[in-house]
């Protein structure tokens, strides 16, 4: 009854605002009843002519058409459409009413709504609204057109209207397939941009769009702006190494590498991202120096001693460095290397003996007898390792270390293959060594010695015959 009452009441009406009223009312009592088609038909015809309630029927049209659908909650195309032309309208009618006062007041649209930046959220509004049914090219008209009204505001409002009006047709531009224009858009903000994560994301889109057309260095440098906009932009570091990491100054890479450390969360991954500089550093930038401090720095982020040393000793090896190879070595060893420190010293007295210094392989080897599993081999190579072609002559036996003099012959070596033979548990083996320390003092002239050895081998084992003819010689070279 009421609204059959309301719609004879419309067709009757005289005035058009009073008429646009009455199609109001019946259009939200259609739309209460679930019948938002007719509500919209309703609407449509309340909005002409144009009256003071045209900004109300206006509104209550796009009110009504983006209620979802009862059946399946969604918005059918025809109903988005009509929401989409709507807010266009209600952009329209408020652009008009602050040109024109008067006229605002002649569509009744509420001075409230008479502002720039209700302006602004209509247009973006319209404008995602065109992007949901996508309408594009109808969105980033839209969008341009407000672009071009911003110059009119005053420096807050423009300021906050370009941004979010700009980060809109950007969006709009990257649907619609153009990076180009997204980064150019991108671009031409960024110097007003206060905000940092925002300014990384706009830099981040420039970067992205010269990496794809292959202009490399400008892709870095809207990296490093957007870095420095927003030090924790994650996805702008790891496009920044990635390209560093291709590119052709690995100093810069590995420079990157320890500036991202800083941002990691834990003290472990700050020590493996300043290990994995060291590497740069060495291995690629050939900075034996920048490795070292990488490294040291690794190490106050709790990468163990162990670690550090060996990756000392690897990348020591692959550029050549001899003095930092055997300075990593000293530290692995020092850091109480379980396991392997006897090897650790056979490759600190290779290297030392490889270039002469006989004196520090020496000292290498004695250190190695003091390590478990170490004494025997080291005995070994005391007594088998030969002098270096640039060691000089030896001293004479009143120059020599007593701490290095075990026998008589006043050679280490000598000492050693008498400690050997002491040391050895298989029969044959320690008569073969004693064989060898008796030949080798008489070869450095101390007859006595070699015969005092022979004589001990002969006592215990008369049968031997090499034993026997040895001494035999000596007995009768001595008269």
């Amino acid at each position: 009854m009421r609204e059959e009452a309301l719609a004879h009441r419309s067709r009757l009406a005289p005035h058009p605002s009073w008429r646009a009223l009455l199609l109001v009312d019946r259009a939200r009592m259609a739309a209460a009843s679930g019948n938002p088609d007719g509500a919209l038909a309703l609407l449509h015809e309340a909005r002409e002519p144009q009256s003071q309630a045209t900004w109300l029927a206006t509104v209550t049209l796009e009110q009504v058409a983006r209620e979802p659908s009862p059946v399946g909650g969604e918005l059918s195309r025809p109903r988005a459409e009509a929401q989409a032309d709507a807010l266009d309208t209600m952009a329209s009618l408020v652009r008009e009413s602050l040109g024109d006062a008067v006229r605002g007041d002649a569509l009744g649209i509420p001075h409230w709504m008479r502002d720039p930046m209700r302006l602004v959220d209509l247009w973006l509004r319209a404008a995602a609204a065109r992007r949901s049914l996508g309408q594009l090219d109808r969105a980033a008209a839209t969008l341009d057109l407000a672009l071009e009204q911003v110059a009119s505001m005053d420096d807050r409002e423009a300021s906050l209207a370009s941004a979010a009006l700009t980060r809109a047709r950007i969006h709009v531009a990257e649907q619609a397939g153009d990076l180009a224009l997204a980064a150019r858009l991108a671009e031409q903000r960024l110097p007003n941009e206060k905000d940092g994560g925002v300014a990384a994301a706009l830099a981040l889109r420039v970067a992205e769009h010269a990496a794809t057309e292959g202009n490399a260095q400008r892709a870095l440098d809207a990296l490093s702006l957007a870095i420095a906009s927003d030090p924790g932009c994650l996805p702008a570091r790891a496009l920044q190494l990635d390209m560093l990491a291709d590119g052709g100054d690995p100093a810069a890479f590995a420079a990157q590498l320890e500036s991202f450390a800083d941002h990691l969360a834990t003290d472990e991954a700050r020590g493996r991202a300043f290990v994995l500089a060291a590497y740069v550093w060495a291995i690629r930038a050939g900075d034996v120096a920048g490795a070292k401090a990488a490294l040291s720095q690794s190490a106050m982020y709790g990468i163990g001693p162990a670690t550090t040393g060996r990756v000392a000793r690897a990348l020591a090896s692959v550029t050549g460095d001899a003095a930092w190879y055997e300075d990593a070595t000293k530290r692995l060893i020092a850091a109480g290397a379980d396991g392997e420190a006897v090897s650790l010293y056979v490759d600190l007295a290779r290297a030392r003996h490889s270039r002469g210094d006989d004196e520090g392989s020496a000292k290498a080897i004695r250190e190695m007898a003091g390590v478990p599993r170490g004494t025997w081999l080291a005995r070994v190579l005391e007594a088998f390792l030969p002098s270096s072609k640039s060691a000089v002559a030896s001293p004479a036996p009143s120059e020599i270390d007593p701490e290095q003099t075990l026998s008589r012959g006043g050679s280490r070596a000598q000492a050693a293959i008498e400690e050997l033979a002491s040391l050895e548990t298989d029969h044959e083996r320690a008569r073969g060594l004693s064989l060898v320390a008796a030949a080798r003092s008489l070869d450095s002239g101390d007859l006595e010695a070699a015969r005092k050895r022979l004589r001990d081998l002969a006592e215990r084992d008369a049968s031997d015959p090499i034993v026997a003819s040895f001494l035999g010689d000596l007995e009768r070279s001595s008269g």
